[in-house]
């Protein structure tokens, strides 16, 4: 009979990227050494730009678990989550956008509920995208929730931008940090 090793999810590490393309083997090569070195046990990738059915998968030993969101017709977007092989991940539901802009998954590590959510915003209109993947996200979560990603928006203006100032209207930015 194998032994089960306990599992502590205070033991989780995330790790979140937007990797500018995965294509070439050599990227997603550089992608799992960078994995491995950072300890890594749950990744959170944006804008992989891997197409539809036909993309390669970033599973290997390491990672043996992932999930996708990718834009059907074209290398543009995508986004990925990824859990180590000491990560016991029990998935219970899954919601991906059609265009690869999100991914939210449900699950349970040993006996605790999570929800993570992995966010790729476009680079216009980022305040329409993030209140309407924020609603469907609040339909969706249960348990703790984990969210990453590239929202290609300034949350602080004045931290985050090097006029200290943003196009995005100062009502949605107020809005999309009071929801985090």
């Amino acid at each position: 009979m194998a032994a089960t090793r306990a599992f502590a999810p205070a033991q989780l590490t995330y790790w979140s990227n937007n990797v500018q393309g995965l294509n070439s083997p050599e990227k997603r090569a550089h992608l799992h050494r960078r994995l491995w070195s950072a300890k890594a046990s749950v990744v959170f990738l944006q804008e992989t730009h891997l197409k539809g059915g036909d993309a390669p998968k970033l599973e290997n030993r390491r990672f043996p678990l992932g999930f996708y969101a990718n834009h059907p017709d074209t290398k543009k977007a995508g986004v990925a989550i990824l859990f180590a092989h000491s990560v016991p991940f029990q998935t219970t539901q899954t919601l991906a956008d059609p265009n690869g802009r999100y991914l939210f998954l449900r699950g349970t590590i040993a006996d605790h509920e999570y929800t993570f959510a992995c966010l790729y915003g476009p680079n216009r209109k980022q305040h329409t995208f993030i209140r309407q993947a924020l609603a469907k996200l609040e339909k969706f979560r249960g348990g703790l929730l984990i969210v990453a990603g590239d929202l290609n928006m300034p949350l602080d203006p004045i931290r985050d931008t090097s006029r200290g100032q943003s196009a995005i209207p100062t009502h949605c930015l107020k809005a999309t940090q009071r929801w985090g």
